[in-house]
């Protein structure tokens, strides 16, 4: 996974590659957070799953979790998301768990 910040907008990236396609969802301190209006959940041109979170707060500081799941299994990737103040964010602790079904 890996991350991108601008002024008042993070980027987190993941590349998923699995047979069958799985089902991918995102997490804000466990909760889902794709119906917050401030994110943007999308796959880029080169095949990333990204979350876009616009108009970065302090508020928006936690820990975000992206999951991959299909019959196969789950795999899941972790990162703590600061922000220290409207013009830096900082992203830290990427790490990664994976479980059967």
């Amino acid at each position: 996974m890996s991350s991108r910040s601008t002024r008042s907008q993070v980027v987190l990236k993941c590349k998923i590659a699995c047979t069958p396609a799985p089902t991918v969802a995102w997490f804000k301190g466990g909760t889902d957070i794709t119906k917050d209006p401030r994110v943007k959940v999308y796959q880029d041109p080169s095949g990333f799953d990204c979350l876009s979170i616009n108009s970065v707060s302090r508020g928006m500081a936690d820990e975000y979790e992206v999951r991959a799941s299909n019959d196969m299994g789950e795999a899941a990737c972790k990162c703590k998301v600061k922000v220290n103040s409207e013009y830096r964010v900082s992203v830290t602790r990427w790490y990664f768990s994976k479980k059967k079904v």
